[in-house]
């Protein structure tokens, strides 16, 4: 299954094709566990980790094109209708037919999407045969909103967590829809991976890109890589045959506080591909593509609410929720969000 994650507003296909990363000796991964645990490197593995029980940030990281860039710079949407007529992402197909009510408000509300994830690294390199893009996009959510989690292929499906890390009851939810800003989704299927979909805009705080805060951001990454791959070099990671099931375990929960490099790396992941398999020259490749990001000119964008009308002053017109208001926004290119 290709991913959505980060960069275009949606992939156009899905791809169905096992994954398949080659196997290191098993002794390197008992050498690995041996190596002294280096507290830099940790600190910052654990900083990405996302799982079952912590899947929920504020801030949220999108690979995107020059292309891109331009319209954000001309338009202030971030969120947008990338998918053509009658092509359907997996998180849309695993959606179908689901009667949880933000399932439902997914299916029929126009809004656009972002995909997106904790950390830049971790999607830099796309996906087979699809390149996200080469400009970092960085978003700020409000501090008030709600995160959902989808996982289609476990017996619990939907969870919904407030503000404050509180599960909300379904009844609550159905209550309170308007207030989820994003999904933390979890494809089933053969290919693990992963995303995190931004899905209303009225939550967001800011946005940025090609900040000196952005830069900076991507030197230390990339430094950080090329120290794990340093450590790697010396120690070749064991990888198991299953990968799905390996990545899926270590998504599932948090590292153990004992848990060597590899552990830690893997609960980063948000893709199950090999362009991020744990080996020194995949993460200098990643590294380096990190380094090699143009320099645009920087663009940090606030979205204001309209104190009177609690409005996202985002673009010229106000829109409601109504199908024939969301198509003439489309038509006319231009779109101010009326929040609840």
């Amino acid at each position: 299954d290709e991913p959505s994650v980060t960069s275009v507003d949606e992939p156009t296909r899905v791809i169905e094709a096992p994954v398949m990363w080659p196997l290191a000796p098993a002794v390197a991964d008992a050498t690995l566990r041996r190596t002294p645990p280096d507290p830099l490197l940790t600190g910052w593995l654990d900083g990405c980790a996302v799982d079952d029980e912590s899947f929920a940030r504020l801030k949220l990281y999108t690979w995107t094109t020059a292309e891109r860039i331009d319209e954000l710079r001309s338009d202030r949407l971030l969120l947008a209708h990338g998918r053509m007529p009658g092509e359907m992402s997996r998180f849309d197909a695993e959606i179908t037919g689901d009667p949880y009510p933000l399932a439902a408000r997914l299916r029929t509300t126009r809004r656009g999407r972002r995909y997106a994830w904790v950390s830049p690294w971790p999607t830099r390199m796309g996906w087979e045969g699809h390149d996200y893009g080469e400009h970092l996009v960085e978003i700020t959510l409000r501090e008030d909103a709600w995160f959902a989690r989808f996982a289609p292929g476990t017996p619990e499906r939907w969870r919904v967590l407030d503000e404050n890390g509180r599960v909300v009851p379904e009844a609550e939810v159905r209550q309170n829809i308007g207030r989820i800003a994003a999904v933390y989704h979890v494809a089933s299927g053969d290919n693990a991976y992963r995303e995190i979909i931004v899905v209303d805009e009225r939550h967001v705080d800011r946005w940025a890109f090609a900040t000196p805060a952005l830069r900076d951001r991507l030197r230390q990454d990339a430094a950080q890589l090329r120290a794990l791959a340093a450590r790697f070099e010396r120690a070749r990671p064991t990888i198991p045959e299953d990968q799905a099931a390996w990545l899926r375990a270590g998504w599932s929960r948090r590292p153990a506080d004992d848990a060597d490099l590899v552990e830690r790396y893997r609960s980063c992941l948000a893709l199950g591909s090999p362009l991020y398999r744990p080996t020194p020259e995949r993460l200098r490749g990643m590294a380096a593509a990190m380094e090699a990001t143009p320099s645009v000119a920087p663009l940090e964008h606030t979205v204001r609410r309209d104190r009177t009308w609690g409005v996202v002053m985002s673009t010229r017109t106000m829109c409601d929720e109504t199908t024939a208001c969301w198509e003439t926004w489309q038509r006319a290119g231009t779109l101010s969000i009326r929040t609840r």
